[in-house]
């Protein structure tokens, strides 16, 4: 096999470990779309579950024709929630937005001012999806009519850590499939050019006799 074949051989490998990088990680890319998608709405029902906890409790309280000012649960119900690493801020509000309870989370820094969802309440749970925090606001209500409202802060980056962290040795992986065809092939016809060339009948040496 010639030098020639050989090149184009090592071209073939070297575009196969292109093309194979290309796929896996245009899958990958597409994976990781979803998976954060699907992630983060898991996060946000979690977040959900623990707002109704305190909502639960809360409207309690409240139905017992007690103002919402005088409500003594609040912190030893969502400092737990809070110590974790999933919530930064669970915040009590009134009916005109103003801050009734809060618990924050000591090592959380830059926090968000509250969304303007606070001051026009909602019948229905509503969040807000900002570039770095999730606000979520559960309504509060006594048996007639909505007092105040529940705010759950938590930074959106605790969703894409938790991908990356499922993503990055698949990275790899991918990473290396390719660079085993790139080097395979290679191999192989190098192979293949030794084992010709031991293979070609050596010429014979013609013997010289003097008469």
């Amino acid at each position: 096999m010639s030098k020639a074949m050989f090149g184009r051989r090592l071209v073939d490998g070297f575009t196969m470990s292109i093309v194979t990088a290309l796929s896996l990680l245009l899958l990958l890319y597409v994976s990781y779309g979803d998976s954060k998608r699907t992630y983060e709405q898991l996060h946000i029902e979690k977040m959900i579950a623990n707002g109704l906890i305190v909502q639960t409790s809360v409207e309690k309280f409240l139905r017992d024709g007690l103002p919402l000012r005088q409500y003594a649960g609040f912190a030893t119900l969502a400092g737990p929630m809070v110590e974790g690493e999933d919530l930064d801020v669970i915040a009590i509000y009134d009916q005109a937005g103003r801050q009734v309870f809060r618990i924050v989370d000591k090592t959380a820094l830059h926090l968000p001012d509250p969304p303007a969802l606070i001051k026009t309440i909602k019948q229905d749970i509503e969040i807000e999806y900002g570039q770095k925090y999730y606000q979520l606001v559960i309504p509060l209500r006594t048996r007639f009519e909505t007092v105040g409202s529940l705010l759950l802060v938590t930074p959106t980056d605790i969703v894409t850590k938790r991908i990356r962290t499922v993503f990055h040795p698949l990275l790899y992986m991918a990473l290396g499939l390719s660079a085993v065809f790139a080097v395979l092939p290679s191999a192989h016809w190098s192979r293949s050019i030794s084992t010709a060339c031991k293979a070609r009948p050596r010429p014979r040496q013609s013997r010289c006799h003097n008469a």
